[in-house]
């Protein structure tokens, strides 16, 4: 397989910013871009002055063929809640190799899994007779610790995989970037290949977009988090500002202060619907 991305950990990446107090909110903006370019993915935060903190290119939309089992629950996982065949599909699940999976893969995974391990868990026994399959926590857990970096605690959902990052436009309504955008710099034909796209975020909502992994593919769940991507997406634009304002508080610049701000109190309206 061809280069999908390197992997780095969450620490790697603090140890970069966090430590460099002397860095200024642009140059530490800068930075986090560079990282994510040198890695080929944004498994450590999205973060970047185009997208804000939405995802510089959708998310993949399917796993490669090795890891095909994951893609068919993907599939059924509506029909098999539904059925009440969730957790006896979920027992027989092969455990899976994820110590292989590349990089750019590793986030949604990290969604699917997860999200399905919380479903399986709420149904059927009483807690103290509740056991997560191997096939769906054996592969979570080495998601979370090497290709995350959540190193030290037990594996969970969060919030970059089952929120920020899980939308899937609708075919034929992907908002192309504006003309002159730069282009992203790890989006390869492998990866259109396995639906991954570039996008303009302010034009990215719950109009043209839905989960990109859901339980029960009712409109209630593509409300509930198109909303909260939504406020992501079209909210990009506020990172650029806030730098902005704090640059114009820096060098006193009265007018370009006002300027940025009055441009956030316009987004915050928007984003309020």
């Amino acid at each position: 397989m061809s280069h999908l991305g390197t992997h780095r950990t969450t620490q790697q990446f603090e140890d970069d910013i966090v430590p460099k107090s002397s860095l200024s909110p642009r140059e530490a903006i800068v930075k986090a871009q560079e990282i994510n370019k040198e890695a080929g993915h944004e498994n450590n935060g999205y973060l970047s002055f185009s997208h804000g903190f939405a995802p510089r290119i959708a998310p993949i939309t399917h796993f490669p063929p090795k890891y095909d089992a994951w893609n068919k629950l993907c599939d059924k996982l509506p029909y098999l809640l539904s059925s009440k065949k969730l957790r006896s599909y979920c027992d027989s699940l092969p455990v899976l190799d994820a110590n292989q999976l590349p990089p750019i893969f590793a986030l949604r995974a990290a969604n699917v899994l997860g999200y399905t391990a919380h479903v399986y868990w709420h149904l059927g026994d009483p807690p103290e007779e509740r056991k997560i399959p191997e096939g769906l926590e054996v592969p979570w857990k080495i998601i979370n610790e090497f290709h995350l970096g959540r190193k030290g605690v037990p594996p969970y959902l969060g919030f970059m995989e089952l929120l920020g990052g899980n939308f899937r436009f609708e075919e034929g309504k992907v908002p192309p970037p504006p003309e002159g955008a730069d282009p992203c710099a790890w989006i390869t034909k492998e990866l259109v290949g396995y639906g991954s796209v570039e996008y303009y975020p302010t034009q990215a909502n719950i109009a043209n977009f839905h989960p990109n992994f859901w339980v029960t593919g009712l409109p209630e769940e593509r409300i509930f988090f198109g909303v909260v991507t939504e406020l992501h997406t079209v909210g990009a634009p506020a990172v650029q500002l806030v730098v902005d304002a704090q640059e114009a508080v820096s060098t006193k610049d009265i007018k370009k202060l006002k300027e940025s701000l009055d441009a956030l109190l316009y987004l915050v309206h928007k984003l309020t619907f």
